[in-house]
């Protein structure tokens, strides 16, 4: 009896082992790309090396049409190094890098693996080849690099270097220096030794169609659907359409929403601002509008995108609902693309540069709905009639296989704890004194090596040279890799109808209009001042010792001041404006008509609280104003000033902390300046003529204390037996002021 069990267990055994259908290892190459999904943020700020790491896989890993690792496979790691900025002093950029070393495999337990980061999707941090991520410098973004050429010239002039820097600081935000992926962030890592892992498992997503005549139906359905968008301005031929849903609005809306995406917001001028916001503070926008492409004519219904942390990258899809429904259910069809960076048109006009390989776009989409577990079932079926190669209405090329990947939808049930929503903003780095004394820190450093004429002047140049040479794919070319019988416009595509309007959505009037938040106006006007503290000189007469003492009254003329300002949240109860005006005016000196006459160059610059005493709906708008402001004064054609040029300027003063210093060290006669704080005041009326253009009038007077020219001479006349003083009282000047507000 023992002989005979032993006999059939020494047989099993054998079957077991050289089975072809038990479970052997497989291995994953080297060189396999893993799609993961962080489900912890991640800063370079509170990071430590040795922080543990945790991800999930949002992609399978197949061979042969069997699943080798599932999407939910959960992947782990360490915080191998880490930099942070700090408060700006030793670096300017973050530095961070991950190390994923082990994966639980199901059934198997922990695997271990070597692997590298290869992209953190939508990020704007550089990824080195040895995998570790460099930050960006918060200093180099586009409205930095545009605030940098202006201050460079600016700096000639502390005051309109003060105005251009603070108008700059208020508009623009500072961008994060430190790196922050936040819970949901997607990123790519290359496996670098082979992993083995238990036997595969084949794919069991369920196909959309059950019998041959169904999939015949989907077939022919497919095939008559429109496949090319044009442009809604010049109706150029631009992206191709690549996905199918079989769903309601709502399990779309759901599904993309579960999966970490967002809807585009309306192309309008409020959008578009914060679109060019966005980009010259290098960051995100999690709803920017997309440009507008037709279907047939039609827009789209639906648009969604999903970014991190940069405006430059992003993934998105319009979706246009189809007329005629199939086997009873509403169909929609949709064009993805993933926008990979900025570039310039045939035109000159910047742009989003696409991925080529709009299958991987296609795929991309599928995964995500798929691991969120919005999908029901899965099909792929082939367009012959769709060209393999062309170009889009910007010029970049577009690559595909043709084929349209048609989802149907389901009600979502979501995972627990796999990071399936991206959340666009992560943590703030410290508290608000912190920030501002990093943002200090690294505003000085950049300025003192790189805010010089000499330098701007150099990435100025570059920059334009690039965009003159930049030459974009004409149309032309992208017709011709188009099938022969597309090349005419007399051949019409067969297509089903597209449901939606073939023009933007009409505005609907309000009696509020919704107003901008930043106002930009030049504004001009007439400056009036009082007399200034009367001049004594004071002569003693060395035979006599006899000293005569002489009055002479001084004042300024009247003259015309030229300026421009910027003012936040014009349309709030309280607003707050920078301004910067300049004058040039003669400095009478005695009683005519025997007054000397001398050029006085006049700046200003200020601060104004302003407080709007009508609703914002009004056309008609009284404000009042208060605040601080800064004057300067120099004599313009004193023979000692010193003269100092552009390009002396921009290689032996760099930075504007010495010059500013030198200019008020000097004295007034020497080509100094005076500088006189004072407190401005004012009221005035506004008149919207329309929503993007303001017309203003006010009554503005500044308390502040008379120049002081003589007492701070360098000039010394004591050994002639001459004394000078100056009255320098605190007086009252007026500006009648005139402007025209244009926000964007």
């Amino acid at each position: 009896m023992r002989k005979q069990f032993l006999s059939v267990f020494i047989a099993l055994w054998w079957m077991q082992i050289f089975n072809p259908s038990n479970t052997q290892a497989q291995e994953v190459p080297a060189g396999t790309i893993l799609e993961l999904r962080l489900r912890d943020t991640l800063s370079s700020y509170t990071a430590k090396r040795g922080d543990v790491l945790r991800a999930v896989m949002v992609a399978p890993v197949e061979q042969d049409g069997r699943e080798i690792l599932p999407a939910g496979t959960k992947v782990y790691g360490n915080v191998a190094r880490v930099k942070r900025v700090g408060l700006g002093v030793i670096r300017e950029r973050a530095r961070l890098r991950m190390r994923f070393d082990s994966l639980a495999v199901p059934g198997v337990g922990r695997v271990a693996l070597e692997s590298q980061l290869v992209d953190v999707e939508n990020a704007r941090e550089q990824i080195q080849a040895d995998g570790e991520i460099v930050g960006i410098r918060a200093t180099d973004s586009y409205g930095h690099q545009m605030t940098g050429m202006v201050t460079s010239v600016a700096a000639m002039d502390p005051l309109l270097l003060l105005f251009a820097f603070a108008s700059a600081s208020s508009v623009l935000r500072f961008p994060e220096a430190e790196i922050t992926y936040p819970a949901g962030t997607d990123l790519q890592i290359k496996l670098l030794q082979p992993l083995h892992v238990s036997d595969a498992t084949p794919v069991v997503m369920p196909r959309v169609v059950a019998t041959t005549e169904e999939y015949e139906s989907l077939r022919v359905y497919v095939n008559e659907l429109p496949f090319r968008t044009r442009t809604n301005t010049r109706n150029i031929p631009s992206d191709l359409t690549n996905l199918m849903f079989l769903s309601t609005r709502e399990q779309i809306l759901r599904a993309f929403a579960e999966a970490g995406w967002t809807q585009a917001a309306e192309l309008d001028p409020a959008t578009k601002y914060k679109t060019v916001q966005a980009l010259a503070e290098s960051r995100s926008y999690a709803g920017a509008p997309v440009s507008r492409l037709l279907l047939d004519g039609k827009l789209p219904s639906l648009v969604f995108e999903k970014a991190l942390n940069t405006i430059n990258r992003r993934h998105h899809v319009r979706v246009w609902q189809i007329a005629e429904s199939w086997n009873g259910q509403t169909v929609w069809t949709a064009a993805a693309t993933h926008d990979i960076g900025l570039g310039f048109s045939s035109h000159k006009k910047v742009i989003h540069r696409i991925d080529p390989e709009i299958d991987k776009e296609r795929t991309k989409i599928a995964n995500d709905l798929i691991f969120s577990n919005c999908v029901e079932s899965m099909e792929s079926v082939a367009r012959p009639r769709i060209p393999r190669a062309t170009y889009n209405s910007t010029g970049d090329r577009v690559i595909t296989d043709g084929s349209l990947q048609v989802l149907r939808l389901k009600d979502c049930a979501s995972p627990q704890d796999m990071g399936t929503t991206t959340r666009n903003a992560g943590p703030k780095t410290s508290n608000f004194l912190y920030r501002g004394v990093r943002q200090f820190d690294l505003t000085m450093r950049n300025v003192l090596l790189r805010d010089n004429v000499g330098w701007q002047a150099y990435r100025g140049g570059r920059a334009a040279w690039k965009i003159a040479h930049h030459h974009s794919t004409t149309e032309s070319t992208a017709r011709g890799l188009l099938p022969e019988e597309y090349n005419s416009d007399s051949v019409s595509d067969p297509h089903l109808a597209i449901v939606g309007s073939s023009s933007p959505k009409p505005r609907r009037e309000v009696s509020r209009p919704r107003l901008p938040e930043v106002a930009f106006s030049l504004e001009g006007g007439q400056f009036f001042r009082s007399h200034l503290g009367d001049l004594y000189l004071a002569s003693v007469n060395p035979a006599t010792g006899d000293m005569d003492v002489f009055q002479y009254p001084m004042r300024i003329e009247p003259g015309v001041i030229l300026g421009a300002s910027v003012t936040l949240q014009p349309s709030k109860f309280f607003s707050h404006e920078l301004s910067y005006g300049t004058m040039q005016a003669n400095l009478l000196t005695g009683e005519d008509p025997t007054a000397q006459v001398d050029r006085l160059g006049i700046r200003t610059a200020g601060y104004q609280l302003e407080a709007n005493l009508a609703p914002r709906n009004w056309r008609i708008r009284p404000f009042v104003t208060v605040g601080g402001s800064l004057t300067s004064y120099k004599f313009k054609n004193i023979k000692l000033a010193k003269k100092n040029g552009v390009f002396k300027y921009g290689l032996h003063r760099v930075g504007t902390v010495v010059s500013a210093f030198n200019r008020a060290g000097a004295a007034p006669l020497d080509g100094g300046t005076v500088y006189q704080p004072g407190l401005t005041y004012g009221a005035g009326l506004k008149f919207r003529i329309s929503r993007l253009v303001e017309f203003q009038a006010q009554y503005r007077e500044t308390y502040a204390k008379d120049p002081n020219f003589f007492n701070k001479q360098s000039l010394n006349y004591g050994s002639q037996g001459i004394t000078s003083s100056q009255d320098p009282g605190a007086r009252r000047h007026a500006n009648y002021i005139l402007s025209l507000s244009f926000t964007p």
